[in-house]
């Protein structure tokens, strides 16, 4: 058995998955990079250490037991992700966007 034909051959077979490991490797990246750009949780680094909401840990969604999510009442059995019911969606204790029960709440009175 000629090792040195073997090797080439490995050593080959090695060079041609790098080369597709390298390139998916970069659309990972890439992919990765212009999820963060766009992604709720991409406002997290303009807040202060301090001001992230507790609950949401800063993203301004939060996983709810069920169905109900913020508006509570009677709601299926799953795990539901929605906007977080302590800094309405802001991600941001000091600064909480304006509630949504509110405005449910005004918009039934007007009808």
């Amino acid at each position: 058995m000629n090792y040195e034909v073997l090797y080439n051959e490995l050593r080959e077979k090695y060079n041609t998955l790098f080369k597709s490991y390298e390139v998916l490797k970069e659309r990972h990246e890439r992919v990765s990079d212009a999820y963060n750009l766009a992604a709720p949780s991409s406002r997290m680094y303009d807040l202060e250490p301090g001001d992230i909401c507790k609950e949401c840990n800063g993203s301004g969604y939060k996983t709810y037991g069920s169905t109900a999510t913020w508006r509570g009442g009677i709601g299926g059995q799953a795990m539901t992700n929605d906007v977080c019911d302590y800094c309405w969606g802001s991600g941001s204790n000091s600064k909480p966007w304006p509630s949504w029960r509110k405005y449910e709440a005004l918009e039934r009175n007007t009808k």
